[in-house]
């Protein structure tokens, strides 16, 4: 799961900087103190600076969260991305005011010392990297794992570009948590008598092919060159049923649409075109039909469009946010399908429409050759949407393709928005 983090309210964004703050400010009490108490910035001060340090993350499109609730904030960048002249001068003239010229001076000065950083070292041999700027957790997520799930998507990002993830940090207390998500101290500088930086450093690792059964498994998660192929023929082969299943309902052109197992990304390319107004999310839980699924949507991703590696059962999505979800030819692989109906229940708008669309067939037969997979009868879903609550369920059938359609409960508006 990742989320792009594109605006913060006023709110928000004084809580994250004043969170920070009070991580930058704060060490463990032992003899060693970090870098930035050592400056003698206040909390207000270093309050500002992480201000203009998110603001800075936001405009660059390098802030993260896990989802949209913003359970944390992290900044990270690839090398191969440079700012922008004025959103540097806007980023030293925001360090500037927010510590003032004796901070600011300090600050040069401390960063400065103590030998060649690992960035540096980096830029020096021309090699690319990702490089993590900033990590905060919001108190009342603290303690959830949140701080790992931030790590990992500057892992995943380093991982896919083939280039280690390095950060440094000011105390080995600090150190020794980031060497417990998979990080290792590459190298230390001295600043003083009193401040060390740690330089951190993740290699990158190449992807593991996951154990397999027969070949047809990748259907249930498609990975590797062989599920990238398969993604893409999916694309083909399951268009007949899409066109089928969305020529049977109305869409309007501001819909919010959700879909669920989105392998290679073609019915989001539809939605978007039959929604101009509207925004489409995927998820699926393979890592690779994210990738295709981003590369086939790639003019609108970050715009009207968002897709991440989620299952059916935890959708990183608000409450009541989508006017209409869709699974074409994927509860089969659900573990439990009845909680993923909930799921989908609780960010559906009240009145928002669910729609499933599936192939009939002999159970036994597929069963028996897909590991993971579970046929479902159109009555045995539309019974599995009923217990879900939802309402006024409906079976379309036409060859050997069925959709059923159910409404979350709720009065739906007066347009009957999907």
């Amino acid at each position: 799961m990742a989320y792009r983090v594109t605006e913060l309210t006023q709110d928000q964004l004084q809580r994250a900087a004043e969170q920070a703050a009070e991580s930058f400010l704060h060490h463990d009490g032992g003899e060693e103190i970090g870098g930035f108490p050592f400056l003698g910035l206040t909390r207000d001060q270093m309050t500002r600076y992480m201000k203009v340090l998110i603001r800075t993350a936001m405009e660059t499109g390098n802030l993260w969260s896990v989802t949209d609730r913003i359970e944390g904030l992290i900044y990270f960048n690839d090398s191969g991305d440079e700012m922008s002249l004025g959103q540097a001068l806007a980023l030293v003239g925001g360090i500037c005011r927010a510590m003032g010229p004796a901070g600011t001076r300090k600050f040069l000065k401390l960063i400065s010392a103590g030998g060649t950083s690992l960035e540096q070292q980096l830029k020096k041999e021309k090699k690319r990297y990702v490089s993590v700027g900033m990590l905060v957790v919001m108190e009342a997520f603290q303690g959830q794992g949140c701080m790992r799930q931030l790590m990992d998507l500057a892992f995943e990002k380093a991982d896919r570009l083939g280039v280690p993830c390095i950060l440094d940090t000011d105390t080995r207390d600090k150190a020794d948590r980031y060497a417990h998500l998979g990080m290792r101290i590459w190298g230390t500088r001295r600043m003083n008598d009193q401040v060390t930086f740690y330089d951190m450093i993740r290699e990158p690792r190449e992807e593991k092919q996951e154990a397999q059964g027969p070949e047809m498994s990748l259907f249930g998660n498609p990975r590797g060159r062989t599920g990238r192929v398969l993604l893409r023929t999916m694309n083909i082969g399951h268009s007949p049923m899409a066109r089928w299943t969305i020529s049977e309902y109305d869409w309007p052109e501001d819909s919010v649409i959700l879909d669920i197992g989105c392998g290679g990304g073609k019915n989001i390319s539809r939605f978007l075109k039959l929604c101009p107004k509207g925004r489409v999310y995927g998820i699926d839980i393979s890592k690779d039909a994210v990738r295709v699924s981003r590369e086939t949507n790639r003019k609108e991703l970050g715009r009207r469009c968002r897709i991440e590696a989620a299952g059916a059962d935890r959708i990183p999505i608000r409450d009541g946010r989508i006017d209409t979800v869709t699974a074409f030819e994927t509860i089969y692989f659900w573990p439990d399908v009845p909680a993923a109906f909930r799921e989908i229940r609780r960010v559906l708008k009240a009145g928002g429409r669910l729609i499933v669309s599936c192939e009939t067939g002999d159970s036994g037969f597929w069963e028996g050759k897909i590991p993971g997979m579970t046929m479902y009868g159109a009555d045995r879903v539309r019974d599995l949407m009923e217990e879900a609550g939802f309402r006024n369920v409906t079976i379309r059938r036409r060859g050997g393709l069925f959709c059923l359609d159910g409404t979350s409960p709720g009065q739906a508006d007066s347009e009957g928005k999907a």
